[in-house]
């Protein structure tokens, strides 16, 4: 998202004129307590003055500034590059040194292997011997149409950024989008972090941040908020002008960074957030390792927890973890937004982070986010029911691509047994086959459409409103105690 001092985040993208950008900087922050509960944290931000991750994998909680070099690049594979192999058997240098399992080709490029046996980048095994060969006909497994994909490590040196204690863990970051799929995803990229603990610790109270510097044109007249029912941190323009040579001027988006998938937490509230922060508030900026722990609870740097209302210090308030968390256009006497406030809009940075939960030694926990920009928004003070539709668009077409869990905080297991439906088109009916029995479903189109909802005449039939045209859905099913299965059905 950031290079050379200059913001890379462009929407829309343009081969002419002056470019507008949506984000300056983007990073992670995560920490949680060790065996003797003793805090260990990982963070970045600019890299100016400090950095606590370092490219490449981890093996034996080990790693050296060989490895951390020879690792330093992004892979990158396009969906035609898949498809030109399979039906043409076209070898591109982006599949054949792909980051998978067992690469023997790998050593070529990098001058070093993955760990051995270790899972990295998906990929389809064709001949079942679990060593990614494009030789052997083994492809890359992804999602969009351009994937990128990359390792990093809080091992490699260090802590400058926070001082702190290092966790021994490895992030497998991978980064995707789709073109010309619909208006909102051709705004829209997706970011998925696999982070594993690598070392000899098992963890407990483990919190993920996604740190943004979000740059809305004109970065010095922006505001930021969250949506705590859909899960998302959202930014927008401080008036209805977006001045200045970068800026937008009177055609202002508004920018949407949303949690899609998180790692299950018994909690079950409202939220599967577990806090949203405003990085530059009064006591905000971390200056001791402890500080960046706090903040991704909502802490203050002086101890304060943040409360509901004004500048988030009011010690006479409830106290809270969303920050902003109201509709900028509602004027209640208790909404809560920065144009309630009211601030003067100005630079904003945040902190959208996870709930805690635990990362015991050899156990990945994966995170999904998606960047979501729109320009559908009047200002100022935009009322953003319009774009909390947008987000359960986006939210709806990833939890109906394939090998995705339900994200909803109310889901308390996936169910992986098969389920069989059987589509009689004559009576708009479906006969399910299961083990379990379901009280509610949802129809989705593959570009995850709500499109029916049909309701149980017993408990092995489903009625359905619409005529079916497509082949190829996406049914939801929930039982009453809470479980719910998601996969693409044939109906044919």
């Amino acid at each position: 998202m950031v290079g050379l001092n200059n913001a890379r985040y462009e929407v829309p993208k343009t081969d002419s004129g002056i470019k507008k950008h949506v984000i300056f900087a983007g990073a992670i922050w995560m920490g949680g307590l060790d065996d003797s509960k003793t805090l260990r944290v990982a963070a970045n931000t600019y890299r100016q003055s400090g950095n606590d991750f370092w490219t490449g994998p981890l093996e034996n909680e080990t790693t050296d500034q060989l490895n951390c070099s020879n690792f330093d690049r992004i892979s990158k594979v396009y969906r035609t590059e898949i498809n030109d192999f399979k039906a043409f058997g076209n070898i591109t240098d982006n599949l054949r040194y792909y980051p998978a399992k067992n690469n023997p080709q790998l050593h070529k490029e990098y001058g070093q292997s993955l760990p051995k046996d270790q899972d990295y980048a998906p990929f389809v095994d064709v001949n079942k011997d679990g060593i990614y060969n494009i030789e052997d006909g083994d492809y890359p497994k992804i999602k969009g149409d351009q994937s990128l994909y990359w390792i990093i490590n809080d091992l490699g040196n260090i802590h400058t950024e926070t001082n702190g204690n290092p966790i021994g863990v490895e992030v497998k970051n991978t980064a995707y989008a789709y073109a010309n799929t619909s208006s909102i995803l051709d705004t829209t990229t997706f970011y998925r972090f696999d982070i594993t603990n690598r070392s000899r610790f098992n963890y407990t109270d483990f919190i993920f941040g996604l740190w943004v510097d979000c740059d809305l044109g004109n970065f010095g007249d922006d505001h930021i908020g969250v949506d705590t029912i859909d899960n998302f941190a959202f930014v927008y323009n401080g008036d209805d002008f977006d001045d200045g040579a970068e800026g937008y001027g009177n055609n202002i988006p508004i920018l949407g960074v949303a949690m899609l998938r998180a790692p299950y937490t018994p909690l079950n509230d409202q939220s599967s957030l577990g806090a949203f922060f405003n990085y530059e508030t009064d006591f905000g900026t971390p200056r001791h390792w402890g500080d960046y722990y706090g903040i991704l609870q909502a802490i203050f740097r002086n101890g304060h927890h943040l409360t509901y209302g004004g500048n988030g210090l009011g010690v006479e308030n409830p106290p809270t973890k969303y920050m902003y968390s109201g509709n900028p256009s509602d004027s209640l006497g208790n909404a809560w937004s920065e144009c309630s406030v009211p601030n003067t809009p100005a630079d904003r940075r945040f902190l959208l982070c996870s709930k805690p939960f635990n990362l015991p030694k050899g156990a990945t926990a994966s995170l999904e986010f998606a960047v979501i920009t729109s320009f559908d928004v009047q200002y100022p003070c935009p009322d953003i029911t319009n774009f909390k539709k947008t987000v359960q668009y986006v939210q709806n077409f990833y939890d109906a691509l394939p090998e995705n869990e339900p994200t909803s905080a109310n889901s308390t297991a996936v169910l992986q047994h098969a389920v069989q439906v059987f589509y009689d088109p004559q009576h708009h009916i479906a006969h399910i086959s299961s083990n379990y029995k379901f009280d509610s479903a949802t129809l989705f189109s593959i570009q995850g459409i709500q499109i029916d909802q049909p309701y149980f005449m017993d408990d092995n039939t489903l009625k359905f409103e619409n005529n079916l045209t497509a082949s190829l859905y996406i049914l939801k099913l929930q039982s009453a105690d809470g479980k719910t299965f998601i996969q693409k059905i044939l109906f044919k």
